[in-house]
């Protein structure tokens, strides 16, 4: 369910509903979406794998310094992209841990 509120113009700009009517169309859709849920049980969300996930970074460095990880490649300036094949490598893609890492464990 999604409240359409603003629209990106550019990576810093967007549009959209002046305040009170997003807050209504945003009531709106949770009620909705509430409703939903008491009617329909959600499907858990499961992606084929292996999955293509591409990150727009907010700086040059950030995408850079995260193209030199192994299997990351560089897409354009901000943004980078890895073949992944189980979800939880996101996490570790970005932040260099995983749920098998033993400081992952401990927390």
């Amino acid at each position: 369910m999604t409240a359409a509120v603003k629209r990106a113009e550019s990576s810093d700009r967007a549009s959209g509903l002046d305040a009170e009517a997003a807050r209504r169309l945003t009531a709106r859709k949770i009620a909705e979406a509430i409703e939903k849920l008491r009617t329909a049980k959600p499907r858990p969300f499961k992606p084929e794998l292996p999955m293509t996930v591409s990150i727009r970074m907010t700086t040059v460095a950030a995408a850079q310094a995260a193209a030199e990880k192994p299997g990351v490649r560089r897409v354009e300036e901000f943004t980078v992209e890895a073949r992944l094949q189980r979800q939880c490598d996101v996490v570790k893609w970005i932040t260099g841990h995983s749920p098998e890492m033993p400081e992952a464990q401990k927390r």
